[in-house]
Order: C-alpha cells, then structure tokens, then sequence
C-alpha cells in the first residue's frame, strides 16, 4: 500500500512571521530585507491573519492602483516590487498604519495530516498560490504551488500515491 503525500512532507517550516502592531513602514523593510512577498501575522503563538506587498499597495496607493483581488494568497512573487510601495503614499495613508489595520484575517489553513493531492487541488480550484499549515492557530509551515513544483521535479512523489 502506497502512502499519500502529506501537507508536512511539502511545507516550508520557516515562514516570514511579523507582529500585527508592526507599522506598515516596517513591514515593507522587513519583505524587503527577507527577501520576501508576505508573512504570517502572529500573536501570542496563533497566527491572526497573513499580509503581503499587495495588502500594503492596496492601503497607501493613490485610488485604483492596488488591485482588490490581489492578497497574500493570490499573488505570485514576482507580480509586484518589494520595495518602494510606502513610496506611492502620495497622501500620507501609511502614517500611523499597524499591520493589523491592513492584514487579511479570513485563512486558508490545512493541518499537517493533509494530503498534497487535496492541498493542490484546492489551491488550482481558488485560484491561490500560498495555504498554511497549522495545528489549531498554531503555525506549523506553509505551502506554495512553487513547492508542489519542486517537489514534481525532485520525483518526490515516487512511492507515493498520486
């Protein structure tokens, strides 16, 4: 019998995690000096929500650049800079703004038991490119359809089921 390929198997164990009390200044240096699109939002151990370069175009942009589709889950990478969103503050919005404030809360999670399978599934069926793996609001790791890629070109998924 064939064991399945699960969540944990696939997930990067070192996500990017910032404070919702963060500003939005700071967390446009700490994407940038990660080398990153997006983190976890964590307090107290539980992940609050997720936030990306997107969240913060969306918030300081001058009226219809930031895209309302866009978020931490649906963009990829290299769609927008990681630097000089704050820039595009033409009216003095990001002052005073906390992570908090622009932070997606609704979560795409799936436990660490998950099968990759349903984990790729799902992220082809909503269109999203990120799912965090999480035990309660713990935060375990996250999932990237890079991942999935890496994981097909390693042939990981010999001696696995499909």
């Amino acid at each position: 019998m064939m064991k399945s390929l699960r969540a944990m198997d696939v997930m990067r164990r070192n996500v990017p995690v910032v404070s919702p009390d963060l500003t939005v200044r700071e967390l446009e240096g700490f994407l940038a000096s990660e080398g990153v699109f997006g983190a976890a939002v964590v307090r107290d151990e539980n992940v609050v929500g997720v936030v990306s370069g997107a969240e913060i175009l969306r918030a300081v942009a001058p009226s219809g650049e930031g895209d309302p589709a866009r978020d931490f889950y649906t963009d990829l990478v290299a769609e927008l800079p990681r630097e000089g969103l704050v820039a595009r503050d033409v009216d003095g919005r990001a002052d005073g703004l906390l992570v908090r404030d622009i932070m997606t809360t609704s979560l795409i999670v799936v436990p660490p038991d998950h099968p990759v399978r349903d984990i790729a599934r799902g992220l082809l069926a909503g269109g999203v490119h990120r799912v965090l793996v999480t035990e309660g609001r713990r935060l375990l790791g996250l999932v990237t359809t890079l991942d999935l890629v890496r994981v097909a070109a390693e042939s990981r998924f010999m001696g696995y089921a499909a």
